[in-house]
């Protein structure tokens, strides 16, 4: 009899502290200032399981809220059961599924990890690369280590460029109201010939008033390469071609030809240099789109794994005639140098 009661009281006492442990849970969303805890999976959640119900939840951030405080200040502002974002994922797969063309693209951009990888650098991560400099597979890789990545359009199908130029033409924070991402890629807003707005061109300045601590990636290429990559992309060299007020140092001239778009990509590089080294509080990271070592410096830098990375949007491998390229352009260089 008294075994009987013994048992009955350690029941009810690990009862009581399972219920404890619950209402704790429950009562305190602080960030763990743990180095080994899960916490250390993303920057912006927490997963942890309710004793009580037995069911797991992660505990997620808004992006405007991570940057006001430092992360062990930070409160939790939404508690979403697993479930919940089981279904969350499944939506943004079929999205995505249904949105991407590229085969190879598509198959990274589905395939996220069940945890996001930690991320090394602070959000927002603003990638500074200029259409056709690997926006597409920077996207794909921070998407595939399971990051809140938007290019060019959003989730929901509206223009990101758009947004952001509305925003900074307003005098607002440049991500404000334009979807709940923490990586920015292919933000321009081309309406040629009087609107050829891109923020790494004339926008970085509020940028960093909104986010000063924010990170800036900027992807490289051999502007012959771009320059060819921009000529095989539909329609857009002749857009570019017509742009009144593509760059600061445009040439006063009507159409632009090769050369002069290869000025502007190489001036856009320097340019977004030479704004990172006058603005020391933000993150920049530069990388080569064909370097072979890009995939192990974005592991060792950013911390999603290298097997990320890779190459789409691969229409240069779709070589164009010569009678093609001379009806686009007249070309300062000869056909054969441009195609190769």
């Amino acid at each position: 009899m008294v075994i009987g009661l013994v048992t009955l009281s350690s029941a009810s006492m690990m009862m009581l502290s399972r219920m404890h442990l619950s209402r704790q849970m429950q009562s305190q969303y602080s960030i763990p200032n743990h180095p080994n805890s899960l916490h250390g999976l993303r920057e912006n959640s927490v997963f942890f399981r309710d004793a009580n119900s037995q069911e797991s939840f992660v505990a997620v951030m808004s992006p405007s809220e991570r940057s006001l405080k430092p992360p062990i200040q930070q409160q939790i502002s939404q508690r979403i059961s697993v479930r919940e974002s089981i279904v969350n994922f499944e939506k943004n797969v079929y999205l995505k599924r249904r949105t991407l063309r590229n085969n190879h693209t598509r198959k990274r951009a589905t395939s996220l990890p069940t945890f996001p990888a930690p991320i090394k650098v602070p959000f927002p991560i603003f990638v500074a690369s200029l259409f056709k400099s690997g926006t597409t597979t920077i996207n794909a890789y921070f998407q595939c280590g399971g990051q809140r990545s938007v290019h060019w359009e959003t989730d929901d199908g509206e223009r990101t460029g758009k947004c952001l130029y509305e925003n900074v033409r307003d005098g607002k924070d440049p991500f404000a109201g334009c979807g709940d991402y923490d990586v920015w890629t292919d933000n321009s807003f081309i309406r040629a010939p009087s609107l050829c707005w891109d923020p790494s061109v004339t926008s970085l300045d509020a940028i960093y008033q909104a986010y000063p601590n924010a990170t800036i990636l900027l992807t490289v290429r051999d502007s012959l390469a771009w320059t060819r990559s921009v000529i095989r992309w539909g329609k857009l060299f002749q857009r570019l071609r017509t742009c009144l007020n593509l760059w600061p140092n445009q040439p006063q001239k009507s159409p632009l030809d090769v050369e002069d778009l290869r000025n502007f990509y190489w001036w856009q590089i320097q340019h977004v240099r030479d704004f990172a080294a006058a603005h020391p509080s933000m993150t920049f990271l530069e990388v080569g789109l064909e370097d072979s070592a890009t995939a192990s410096i974005l592991e060792e830098k950013i911390g999603i794994p290298a097997s990320c990375w890779g190459k789409h949007n691969e229409n240069d491998k779709q070589r164009l005639t010569k009678e093609k390229l001379e009806a686009l352009v007249k070309l300062p260089q000869p056909i054969e140098q441009l195609n190769s």
